[in-house]
């Protein structure tokens, strides 16, 4: 009773949901009352089928521009949630939302302290900065700002271009000469990602999904695709002069599915034995970056951790037990920037010896740990929510 009973929303919050309304009209419609008016079109519909306010009256043009914002500014990207659309946006999240047939699973992807809020990433893919702002302003209607907090010093060196933080804008995205390479680099993914997609779609899928089957006409498409990307990595880490980049991440990501399903197609594809290891090597350069980058960004437990580590020992086990001479040489060391090498060697403990992957016995450690950290991090995602609510 202690507790005042209102939901008094501030005058500058009210002035905001207001222009949010009028800007949203104005782009809906091309003047109130014409015929291919959409809210009109609404506002007929909701009275042929007799869908009122809950005080009865009539819905109006202002109450179904409330709704239409309400649904565009809190949904994600497959639909809107009531209990998640109440968790803020953060760019390093404490939360992970799955994309699930029927229901909407969030999970805690690091430990989270009591009175600590639970955030998710509105965004489904890693952006810049600059990108984050304007779609977060444009979609979600909140600024996240200039630049990044000097507490999340990670972050902030992960967006450096030459050492310079970019300049951003919530009103122009690619109006800023500054902002060209990453928004390059972005688009390039992006059409990249789509051609993988394409791909995909005209193999056979096994019915576990583990694998594609590509018809021949695609095999060749899907190994320049591989090629093309691994060039973009590279390209992109020398515009960027950052290793660390957070759009690498992506692009690692990217690449590291296409190294797959080349490898998939091993049977059909008629690679040379060289070929084979140097298609190797590249995926398992790629691996090392990916792990580096992501947990950057992650943390140590995020799910996607625990593909890299999969690809990661897979790889390195058939290497070794197909020619194991291959990991020393310095054809798969020339592909490996020495600053992962470096990173590596930080790592180094009783459960990994890496010695800087100079020797096989080094290569095996590797293959163990993170054959390892694959399981535990697969254990901590049970994706068991359907079965929970079945039972309760």
């Amino acid at each position: 009773k202690g507790v005042a009973e209102t939901t008094a929303i501030s005058s500058s919050l009210q002035a905001q949901v207001k222009d949010m309304m009028d800007e949203y009209d104005k782009a809906l419609s091309v003047g109130e009352g014409a015929a291919d008016d959409p809210i009109e079109h609404m506002l007929l519909f909701a009275k042929e089928i007799n869908i009122q306010n809950a005080d009865k009256t009539a819905l109006s043009r202002q109450d179904i521009l409330r709704i239409l914002v309400a649904l565009r500014y809190n949904s994600l990207e497959t639909g809107i949630y009531l209990h998640v659309a109440m968790l803020n946006h953060a760019d390093v999240p404490n939360c992970v939302k799955f994309k699930s047939s029927g229901l909407s699973e969030v999970r805690a992807i690091r430990d989270i302290q009591p009175g600590e809020s639970l955030t998710i990433s509105y965004l489904p893919q890693l952006l810049s900065h600059a990108t984050r702002r304007y779609q977060l302003w444009h979609h979600h209607r909140f600024d996240i700002g200039a630049t990044i907090p000097t507490t999340k010093v990670f972050l902030y060196e992960m967006e450096l271009i030459g050492n310079r933080f970019p300049t951003s804008s919530i009103i122009c995205k690619d109006g800023n000469n500054d902002n060209s390479i990453q928004y390059h680099i972005e688009a390039t993914i992006t059409e990249l990602e789509e051609e993988l997609r394409e791909i995909i779609l005209h193999g056979t899928q096994q019915k576990d999904g583990s694998s594609v089957t590509l018809p021949t006409e695609e095999l060749e498409r899907a190994k320049a695709l591989e090629m093309a990307v691994g060039e973009l990595c590279h390209t992109a880490e020398q515009q960027l002069q950052n290793d660390r980049y957070i759009l690498l991440l992506p692009c690692r990501q990217l690449h590291l599915h296409a190294c797959d399903l080349v490898l998939q197609q091993q049977q059909s594809i008629g690679l040379s034995t060289m070929q084979h290891m140097a298609l190797f090597g590249r995926l398992i350069a790629t691996c090392l970056h990916l792990w580096q980058l992501q947990e950057n960004v992650y943390g140590p437990d995020h799910f996607n951790l625990a593909q890299t580590f999969m690809e990661l020992y897979q790889a390195v086990e058939q290497v070794l037990s197909t020619n194991a001479n291959f990991l020393t040489s310095t054809t798969l060391h020339d592909t490996i920037p020495s600053g992962i090498v470096q990173w590596l060697d930080t790592k180094h403990t009783p459960r990994l010896s890496t010695m800087s992957l100079s020797t096989i016995s080094a290569w095996a450690s590797l293959e163990h740990f993170s054959r390892t950290q694959h399981q535990r991090i697969k254990a901590l995602y049970p994706r068991d929510a359907g079965q929970y609510l079945q039972q309760k």
